[in-house]
């Protein structure tokens, strides 16, 4: 009697194994006209050939939205092999020399899988690319290399009142402050307009050509600016000047902030 129950038993758990094995295998019978299975309908490939709009991610940190083409040679190689000039449009900013190791110079792109150290994993449900890189990799968030110098462009900021007195005497005054971004240059202005006793003034305090210089985290300003110190007295200037700029350091080294642990009794 319990030879047959184990026997039916049996008979049932291979009943089982075979119905949810052929359940996960495709039927392809529907595609009529064609031999080839499309890349995303195999099981055994994580990098499907085609073209993706992907949201990357480095370290789980979103940077950029990019375009990604995988070729039929990643596909069967299941590694990317991704250029220089697409990982920076992407926001991936990782040290170059640390991944010479693994830079194919015949197709002069980075096969980053190939360190050991460094995960590349697709989602093709999410449509994103998550990098895993350890941070002796990755560029410092201040360092050049991460410079945005923003879009070709201009702007202007402007205003201005007026008045007349029961006399019949006009009195006006304008403020423009322009700028415009040429590459990694900045051409700025500030100027003043006034006009009474029919007489119009055009005065300029600032009327510079400056650039940020990374050897030196500060800005060369040429033209005519203004002093800038808490010792004399400002004044204005025509020729050169090299000034510091905070912004180009990281927050850890623009102050100290004592850094206190422990338990406090009460």
């Amino acid at each position: 009697m319990k030879q047959r129950r184990l026997f039916k038993l049996s008979l049932l758990a291979l009943s089982m194994y075979s119905h949810f094995s052929v359940s996960t295998e495709l039927n392809l019978d529907f595609i009529q006209g064609t031999s080839v299975i499309p890349s995303i309908l195999k099981t055994d490939t994580t990098l499907p050939a085609g073209q993706y709009v992907v949201d990357v991610l480095v370290n789980n940190e979103r940077t950029k939205r990019a375009n990604l083409v995988i070729t039929e040679e990643d596909e069967t190689n299941d590694s990317l092999c991704l250029t220089p000039e697409w990982l920076d449009n992407a926001g991936v900013m990782m040290k170059k020399n640390a991944y010479d190791g693994v830079f194919d110079k015949e197709k002069q792109c980075y096969v980053l899988t190939r360190n050991p150290h460094t995960k590349v994993d697709f989602d093709y449900g999410a449509q994103t690319l998550k990098f895993k890189i350890p941070q002796a990799y990755l560029l410092s968030k201040t360092d050049p290399a991460r410079w945005d110098y923003g879009v070709n462009g201009g702007r202007l900021k402007y205003y201005g009142n007026f008045n007349k007195t029961v006399h019949n005497d006009f009195n006006a005054f304008g403020n423009l402050d322009a700028a415009i971004n040429l590459g990694r240059w900045v051409l700025s202005s500030n100027m003043n307009i006034s006009r009474s006793d029919n007489k119009t003034e055009l005065t300029s305090s600032d009327l510079t050509l400056s650039t940020a210089i990374s050897q030196v985290q500060g800005d060369l300003l040429l033209g005519k600016s203004q002093t800038r110190t808490e010792l004399f007295s400002d004044f204005n200037f025509y020729g050169a000047a090299l000034r510091s700029n905070s912004n180009m350091r990281p927050w850890e080294s623009r102050g100290y902030a004592p850094d206190i642990s422990g338990i406090a009794s009460t």
